[in-house]
């Protein structure tokens, strides 16, 4: 399973703007993915979370959202099969003078981190199958103009 996350506004973004990311969730292996775990990380300081599709199981604006299985509402990824989130935020804060934030690289934008937490395949007469976790990153510049 690989996770792609992507920013889908185009920057520099004004405070007050809304922010759009989709995250592109695909099935790599060669077995069903029949449980699939996916978050979002993000910095309450410079993104107010709005809403999401599918939503997720929290919809809280705590810097974290969650969705346990992600199979319930868009089904089992067969191999190949590639499934979207999208995540709507709003610009709070001008990231102008921010640093680089850990995992991004990025100086001037807020770092937005987005994973596989677990995923679960399954093939008929054998244990279920652990795919690995795996994380991907965008970074969103947002701008205070005068």
């Amino acid at each position: 399973i690989v996770i792609l996350k992507k920013l889908n506004t185009p920057q520099p973004i004004r405070t007050g703007d809304p922010i759009s990311f989709t995250l592109t969730i695909t099935n790599t292996g060669d077995v069903t993915a029949t449980a699939v775990s996916v978050f979002d990380n993000y910095d309450t300081l410079y993104l107010q979370y709005v809403n999401s599709t599918p939503a997720s199981v929290d919809n809280n604006n705590d810097g974290r959202l969650d969705w346990t299985d992600i199979t319930i509402p868009l089904g089992d990824m067969a191999p190949g099969d590639t499934v979207k989130i999208d995540v709507n935020f709003t610009g709070l804060a001008d990231t102008s003078k921010l640093g680089a934030q850990q995992p991004c690289m990025e100086t001037g934008a807020t770092c937005n981190v987005a994973g596989v937490g677990s995923a679960t395949g399954f093939v008929p007469g054998l244990p279920p199958i652990a795919f690995p976790p795996t994380q991907n990153t965008d970074e969103a510049a947002i701008i205070n103009p005068t």
